[in-house]
């Protein structure tokens, strides 16, 4: 049996460093997050995967700041729009998302989430279930979408409203591309949380 597990862990292809992503995938990695683990408490505590939770360790905000200066050495002055997606669910790409945008909000910018995962919109229940308050704070005329502000974080949070038939018709229309723009007046920098 031990002679089968070692077999497998030597010949088993995973992705474990940027070389590997580089290699395997044919891909760029500007930044890599490490996994966040709590230790066991007795009592009940925040278990919130946020830069404002202070028992998130240092290690985890140090890379989410690198990762925030190789976006912004990459990014041209207008260029505004970065989109994040991963390969799966559960993979963490909006807590990625989120944690990004605030640590771009601390740089006194003006930042927006969008979130587009149209069929698990996961953000706003993300933050409702964390410690944070969100407010609303505007609704399309159209009521297609509600723009909530976070403001432990210093960022705001666009959600769809409509039925996801209607949203599809409209994501693959100008109408987006006309949203984005007029948005980019707006702030200094968006961040879409897409669907894997």
């Amino acid at each position: 049996g031990a002679a089968w597990i070692i077999l497998y862990a030597v010949l088993r292809r995973t992705v474990r460093t940027k070389e590997d992503i580089s290699r395997e995938l044919n891909q760029n990695c500007i930044g890599v997050l490490p996994q966040v683990v709590f230790k066991k408490y007795k009592q009940k505590v925040n278990l919130d995967i946020l830069i404002t939770n202070p028992l998130i360790g240092n290690s985890f905000k140090e890379s989410l700041r690198l990762l925030r200066g190789s976006i912004q050495n990459s990014l041209q002055p207008s260029e505004k729009v970065v989109m994040l997606t991963s390969t799966a669910p559960g993979e963490g790409k909006s807590v990625a998302t989120v944690n990004l945008a605030a640590m771009f909000a601390k740089n006194e910018s003006k930042v927006l989430v969008i979130d587009g995962d149209l069929r698990d919109s996961g953000i706003i229940k993300m933050l409702s279930k964390s410690r944070v308050r969100v407010r609303e704070v505007g609704e399309a005329k159209n009521g297609l979408y509600t723009l909530s502000r976070v403001k432990a974080l210093g960022i705001d949070v666009l959600t769809f409203n409509a039925p996801s038939q209607r949203l599809w018709k409209i994501m693959r229309t100008s109408n987006f591309q006309q949203l984005i723009d007029s948005l980019k007046n707006e702030y200094d920098l968006i961040f879409i949380d897409t669907p894997p």
